[in-house]
């Protein structure tokens, strides 16, 4: 019976690109998926990935739901599937495949796409297929496409946004044979940054102009005025390409090179300029080819894969006159280079390649690493199929979303017999940043606020006042720190060792521990072996856990923790020295004179099943953080700090534990870090709370505060040694809202009502419907505000009206509950993109008309 190749598992990780995000306002970032593919074939595993850059309807025929529910479809179709290896047959299976999901692709689409729908997923998971193959035919991926791999020249890739960032960038890039300026916002600074290559790189190299954004056509005729008048005096070399933006039509596009070939006649080894086609549809790159164009660019993602690219260069009659580019994604990782540098030495003419700097870290990468000669040629991968074997660690705590081809999920974690806790994660997701996290804590006191019926003023995301007509002055958080939080007591707190010398003074237990300069390696090394115990290393002025390391045992342990600071971000910072006490890590979250909240947290790690790598149980747990508002922001990261504590268990990102084997991923239990959190409080000691409510009370002006503290929650304080380590002033309050496990505390309300009776007012109840009336200042007028409004109120089923009024503001009234109310008034002092709102001011008023509608008025 012929072999096979049997595909056993299927999955899609979708990650966010840490380097992609734009300098212009609203700028979000890229989001790539990476598909692996693990197969066997005669009883040998092999494996196959794939890199998707869905990069919107436009450039790639791709949408944010639409893309992910087709490719979830695509994954179970290939799970299970079987390629056969004969030679006249897995060609044909492959192309099959391939058929079958681009025909998926045009049953699921919902909305009209400019050619294929879905291409920029297509084309990750046709690499991914043809990766698998060519691994298990033992061949490159270029062998398979009918070429043969050789050293390839690259093209210098610069942003170019001005003629400073420009100037910069250039330098890395000389001896390259092109130069691509990517992102121009204009002809203007397009002409001085061209100017500036030649001034840098020298005056006889080739230049590629890319732009951000469309150019007018007037504006481009001027372009290519102004190019040929400097190809004419000699001060451009002739041979400069041009590539309008992508959606330009390929008409334009023929007559703009008819136009420039007036100007700057091309010749045999004078090209002139280049107008190229990097249109996102095969049949629109033949009309623009046909039409007279001299360029095309070949991108995968754009055109559904590297096979329709090559079918599509294969078909060009170019003799001579078609100079053929290959692009990948500026934001592609080390796999979607080297898909497209496969493509590259496959095709039967290639003038330019363009690929992005794959090294950036926190960026999926491949072993081997691509690498370049001293001639800047990218060097041909060393492994079969696209060269090298993905590799995941760096990226996973980038993860979005997460998908399988067995359409089972993984098991939820637990913790002593809890079960996670599930959120409202849709609501709570209104206050996601671009970069993952989520911040609750000042949309949360506002609520708080509102339900007690005080009216509130909203000066940024983080920046909340009260006020009732019983205060005599409003209350306000910032960042979560209250009004009555003085620059004197931040002061204490803000300093490790300040505080330690405040709460010993005044009897609470503390850790003993020195401050050393970076400069005193040698002496904090000697003080940490006198302590005759384990230390704790950390940034004195540090928070959220980084830069923690704890149960540190010995000298070079010791010297790898001191030397892990000196290359973060707090490097320049003195760093604590302390002992180690053996225990629990827990937030108790004080509020007057009461402990409203404890959490236990617990390092990051993963539950071994017997059948997972750590890798693998990683992006599992990262999935089911990505449920939890508080954990949304907070992955797990496979950095140094983990290899590290993976090392002393004998173990890698890629070793298996047993089912049930705990794997500790770091010893600091701080969430930001990938630690758990459980709701601890009904189960603590009282003595533990008094202990934590004195370690508040014993800095001057404290009244709130989390404080940290090792011990045991379950065992009163003369029975064990209990320590506090730290106090906070700024305390996040998402953990007691949204623990992983145990009971969520609504401390929000909690730190309102203090602050309102310290201001000598008890509210009476807390409201279920609100009627409010909303002034929202800044430029909200003729941006689309009142519109952007009211979806935002019709989508959480609330009623009212909003205006424009003659002071440039806009005034809205609205009613319904509580929680939808709460999250309309939250979400106004965001607006859509072109507003900028500075300040909302909601008041509690009587009846709202109408009842049963939102009308803009």
């Amino acid at each position: 019976m012929p072999s096979s190749i049997e595909i056993a598992r299927v999955r899609a990780i979708e990650l966010r690109v840490p380097s992609s995000k734009g300098s212009r306002p609203g700028d979000g970032y890229a989001h790539n998926v990476v598909i692996t593919l693990d197969a066997t074939v005669d009883g040998r595993a092999v494996g196959g990935a794939g890199e998707a850059c869905p990069r919107g309807r436009t450039l790639t025929g791709d949408t944010g739901r639409g893309s992910w529910r087709f490719l979830s479809a695509a994954l179970k179709r290939l799970h299970g599937a079987r390629v056969r290896t004969d030679p006249g047959a897995v060609s044909a299976d492959v192309s099959q495949l391939i058929a079958d999901l681009r025909a998926l692709a045009r049953r699921m689409v919902k909305v009209a796409m400019p050619g294929e729908p879905y291409r920029g997923t297509m084309a990750g998971l046709e690499a991914a297929l043809l990766d698998l193959v060519s691994t298990a035919e033992g061949v490159p991926l270029a062998h398979v496409l009918g070429g043969k791999r050789s050293p390839l020249d690259i093209v210098g890739v610069v942003a170019a946004r001005s003629i400073s960032q420009a100037e910069q960038r250039i330098a890395p890039h000389v001896g390259r044979t092109t130069v691509k300026l990517i992102d121009l916002p204009d002809r203007t600074t397009a002409l001085d940054v061209v100017s500036a290559v030649g001034s840098v790189a020298g005056p006889g190299v080739p230049v590629w102009l890319e732009f951000a954004a469309e150019l007018e056509r007037a504006e481009t005729d001027k372009l290519v005025e102004a190019l040929a008048d400097r190809i004419g005096s000699g001060a451009l070399p002739p041979h400069v390409l041009v590539r309008p933006f992508v959606t330009a039509d390929h008409a334009t596009l023929a007559e703009l090179q008819r136009y420039a070939d007036v100007l700057a006649p091309p010749k045999h080894d004078r090209p002139g300029i280049v107008v190229l086609t990097g249109a996102a549809s095969v049949e629109d790159i033949r009309a623009a080819v046909l039409g007279g164009v001299r360029g095309v660019e070949l991108n995968p993602g754009r055109l559904g894969g590297v096979l329709p690219a090559l079918d599509l260069a294969r078909s060009l009659d170019t003799g001579g006159r078609i100079r053929v580019a290959v692009s990948a994604d500026p934001h592609a990782s080390a796999v979607g280079t080297r898909a497209a540098a496969e493509l590259a030495a496959a095709l039967p003419r290639l003038d330019y390649l363009a690929l992005p700097d794959a090294s950036i870290a926190g960026t999926v990468q491949t072993d081997p690493e691509l690498s370049l000669d001293d001639r800047h040629r990218l060097l041909p991968g060393e492994r079969s199929g696209i060269g090298g074997r993905v590799v995941l660690a760096p990226a996973v705590h980038h993860q979005t979303r997460y998908a399988t081809g067995s359409g089972s999920a993984a098991p939820a974690p637990t913790y002593q017999g809890m079960a996670a806790n599930e959120f409202d994660l849709d609501t709570m997701m209104q206050f996601e940043f671009s970069d993952g996290t989520v911040d609750t804590a000042n949309p949360l006191l506002s609520r708080a606020a509102l339900a007690f019926g005080l009216n509130t003023t909203r000066l940024a995301r983080s920046v909340v006042l009260a006020h009732h007509p019983q205060l005599a002055e409003p209350i306000g958080f910032a960042s979560r720190r209250s009004t009555w939080t003085g620059l004197s007591t931040r002061a204490v707190v803000d300093k490790k060792d300040l505080t330690k010398k405040v709460l010993g003074a005044a009897g609470v237990a503390v850790p003993r521990g020195e401050v050393f300069k970076p400069r005193q390696v040698e002496r904090a090394v000697r003080y940490a072996l006198s302590l005759g115990a384990p230390v704790v290393v950390k940034p004195r002025g540090g928070s959220h856990g980084r830069g923690v390391t704890t149960d540190l045992r010995d000298e070079s342990d010791i010297r790898n923790a001191i030397a892990m600071l000196a290359g973060a971000s707090s490097a320049r910072s003195p760093f604590v020295v302390e002992e180690h006490v053996t225990g629990e890590d827990y937030r108790f979250l004080v509020v007057g004179d009461r402990v409203v909240s404890v959490v236990l947290r617990r390092p990051a790690s993963v539950e071994g099943d017997g059948r997972s790598s750590v890798l693998d149980l990683v992006i599992q747990k990262n999935q089911h953080r990505l449920a939890n508002p508080q954990m949304h922001g907070s992955l797990i990261e496979l950095g140094d700090n983990a290899r590290y504590w993976l090392g002393k268990q004998g173990m890698t990102v890629d070793s298996v534990p047993g089912a049930g084997q705990l794997v500790q991923l770091g010893s600091a239990g701080n969430i930001a870090n990938g630690g758990d959190s459980v709701e601890v409080l009904d189960e603590t000691h009282p003595s533990l709370l008094d202990l934590a409510v004195r370690a508040t009370l014993a800095v001057p002006g404290l009244d709130y505060s989390g404080v940290d503290l090792i011990g045991d929650h379950r065992r009163p304080v003369d029975e064990h040694r209990a320590v506090v380590i730290e106090v906070n002033s700024n305390p996040g309050t998402d953990l007691n809202h949204f623990p992983m496990f145990g009971t969520p505390r609504d401390v929000s309300t909690e730190l309102v009502l203090r602050q309102c009776e310290l201001a000598g007012y008890r509210p009476a109840q807390i409201l279920d419907e609100l009627n409010v009336r909303i002034e929202i200042s800044g430029r909200v007028q003729g941006v689309g505000y009142r519109n952007w409004f009211e979806q935002l109120a019709t989508g959480r089923n609330v009623a009212g009206t909003i205006c424009n009024l003659p002071s440039g503001q806009v005034e809205a009234y609205v009613t319904g509950r509580l929680d939808d109310v709460w999250l309309v008034v939250s979400k106004a002092i965001d607006g859509p993109p072109r507003a900028r709102p500075y300040r909302v001011v909601t008041t509690h008023v009587g009846a709202v008309t109408p009842t049963d509608r939102f009308e803009v008025r």
